[in-house]
């Protein structure tokens, strides 16, 4: 009972975002956290290694920590196995609570929290230490004394998986002294700070800083805009997490305590001190609001008069409501899903992916994947993935299919159209996502093609070598991997065509010949089909493009003799792979060379004509010399 009631005070206090009670709860809990982890691994390296991962997992989600003792212990069990699931790449067993446990001495565990603290940006104030003790040797001597004093004052039983009887009449009468006055121990008085100007700054350590509106730095959990940022002490930005009353409702955004929520089209602002609410947004229109860096942000849409077309426009406010400036609009669908604006930006999650369009131009760029949930400041993004806070401020031009790119060829080679029509890029090198590629453009042509990220649903398939040969495997938005059951012994590539995932598996292998399948899998169901007969040789690449509801795919009959490859364009049907007829349009070769899918579109198919070499050691090809080639389509079949 006297451990139940500590423990549940030191989570009460951590759920705050209060490191050191976060430290408390790592004493309290790690003998038996690492007693547990020990059960499933036996290399003491990956025990820790595990542990720390543990623990950095815990801190992330530490709002929302349970305080009961049970739960909690549940808790900690779920995060023991995703970690070691992820740092072992397989399923870890489950936890003996039989077998006898190993513990860490005060060295150890010393260790482990410096690293932690490092990990979770934990600062080490230097005038707390003595002149000329080493910070390491402090660190050791304070853990030791804080599981001493947890020693005395909770009696700490382990579940009976340890056994600690020390001076147990000291802690009973601690305890007791807690429970009869219902006091907590007088918080530690801190020096008086001077006030710093409110806002957001970027650190010399790139990491970034919040000061709170009274002008102290932020410290634990604090409500801004939708979300609830933890701060560790210092104002550095740890973690970004779900705000409870937004995902019931989400009209609300908040300003530390004010309180903003849009009603009947217009934005109105709550004082917490006084409690009235004012329209702060008098517009009719709004549709979502955001209050966040000092402004407040909001979406209004009409329709246009004597028109059918619905017009969206981007604002902006000072807090009050006051000043308020249209900074875009449009009539086209305008992308708002989890909407932040910062700088020119106008940044938005998709299916778990991270956008930013430039206001000025309607430039959209492609930043992560996988995102839990992000926080945009100027032009840097801060997002939650896998638990983990990352940052990116460069992004990859990207246009999903419906958004109308093409091809063009001219007569420096091929030229990628955006919807009007105009060249994306006409000078400089980028690289440019538009379904499922990613085209390398070099002084505004294309120089190559590589497959996107295959993503369904939050979902990403890919390609990884599994022993000797190359297998699916899927992760989620928490990272967790599982591979996929599959046709074949080894995988070559794959495409995802609406529920259906298609791939080129070989199915026999004799020296530098091989034989191959295409086989499709329902991701709804997980089974399996082959499609169409077996074909001599492999698949390099395969695309769906959408605009003509085909998959198509770079063919290498054979690579046995490397002056004579002849690479193909196929396309995927009922019937297995069809080879496109390009001999009209193929220039004439003495050595090896092959075709690199482009793109289909309008009973065309682009692709780019190199003329290679192929190392067979390595099983890789050189480009000698490459020109753009177009080869007119029949209407494919439906699969």
């Amino acid at each position: 009972m006297r451990r139940r009631i500590l423990l549940k005070k030191t989570v009460s206090t951590a759920r705050t975002g209060d490191a050191q009670s976060f430290e408390n709860l790592y004493i309290l809990t790690v003998q038996e956290t690492y007693g547990k982890i020990g059960t499933l691994v036996k290399e003491p390296e990956r025990a820790e290694e595990i542990l720390c991962a543990v623990y950095c997992a815990l801190y992330r989600e530490v709002h929302a920590l349970p305080e009961e003792e049970e739960e909690l212990q549940s808790r900690i069990e779920e995060e023991i196995y995703r970690c070691a699931e992820q740092i072992l790449q397989k399923e870890p067993g489950r936890i003996d609570e039989k077998e006898a446990y190993g513990t860490l001495n005060e060295n150890q565990a010393a260790t482990i929290w410096l690293k932690l603290e490092d990990r979770l940006g934990f600062s080490r104030e230097a005038e707390e230490e003595p002149e000329g003790w080493p910070s390491y040797l402090l660190l050791i001597l304070r853990i030791a004394a804080a599981l001493l004093a947890v020693l005395l004052t909770g009696a700490i039983l382990l579940g009976g998986w340890h056994l600690i009887t020390k001076r147990r009449a000291a802690a009973q009468t601690a305890v007791q002294a807690v429970q009869e006055t219902g006091e907590e121990p007088a918080p530690e008085t801190l020096p008086a700070q001077e006030k710093q100007k409110p806002g957001w700054r970027l650190g010399t350590d790139g990491a970034l800083y919040y000061v709170k509106r009274d002008g102290t730095p932020a410290d634990g959990a604090l409500a801004i805009g939708k979300q609830t940022l933890t701060f560790s002490r210092g104002g550095r930005l740890t973690m970004i997490g779900e705000n409870r009353e937004v995902a019931e409702n989400g009209a609300l955004s908040f300003d530390e305590e004010i309180r903003y929520e849009v009603r009947d089209g217009d934005v109105y602002r709550t004082d917490p001190e006084t409690g009235e609410t004012i329209c702060a947004v008098r517009n009719g229109h709004v549709t979502q609001a955001d209050v966040r860096c000092g402004y407040l942000w909001y979406i209004s849409k009409y329709q246009v008069p004597n028109t059918d077309q619905t017009r969206t426009a981007v604002n902006r406010a000072l807090p009050d409501g006051e000043e308020p400036v249209e900074l875009y609009a449009t009539t086209n669908v305008l992308e708002t899903e989890h909407f932040q604006v910062s700088g020119p930006w106008l940044y938005y999650l998709s299916d778990g992916r991270l956008f930013r369009m430039k206001l000025e131009n309607g430039r959209t760029e492609y930043l992560a994947s996988r995102v839990e949930s992000y926080f945009a400041w100027e032009d840097t993004a801060y997002y939650m993935k896998d638990r983990a806070l990352e940052a990116v401020s460069r992004g990859r031009v990207y246009s999903g299919p419906e958004a109308g790119y093409r091809i063009e060829a001219k007569e420096g080679g091929l030229v990628l159209l955006d919807a009007q029509g105009d060249p994306l890029l006409e000078s400089g090198d980028e690289e440019v996502q538009a379904g499922d590629c990613i085209y390398r453009i070099e002084d505004g042509y294309i120089a190559s093609v590589s497959p996107a990220e295959r993503n369904l649903g939050g979902i990403v398939y890919f390609i990884e070598e599994s022993g000797v040969d190359q297998k699916i495997y899927r992760e989620d938005a928490s990272g967790a991997r599982s591979l996929l059951v599959q046709e074949g012994i080894s995988t070559d590539c794959l495409c995802i065509a609406g529920e259906w995932l298609y791939y080129s598996a070989r199915t026999e292998e004799y020296g530098d010949e091989c034989e191959s399948r295409i086989y499709r899998m329902n991701l709804e169901t997980m089974e399996s089909e082959p499609v169409g007969a077996p074909f001599r040789g492999r698949l390099r690449n395969l695309y769906y493009y959408e605009s003509v509801q085909a998959i198509y795919g770079e063919y290498l009959p054979s690579v046995v003799i490397p002056e004579e490859i002849r690479g193909k364009i196929v396309r995927v049907s009922g019937a297995g792979i069809e080879v496109i007829n390009d001999t009209p349009v193929r220039p004439q070769s003495e050595g090896g060379d092959l075709l690199e899918m482009v793109m289909a579109q309008e009973g065309r198919i682009f692709c780019l004509y190199h003329r290679c070499s192929y190392d067979r050691e390595s099983g890789t090809f050189a480009w000698e010399s490459t020109e753009p080639l177009e080869i007119a389509l029949d209407v494919p079949d439906p699969f």
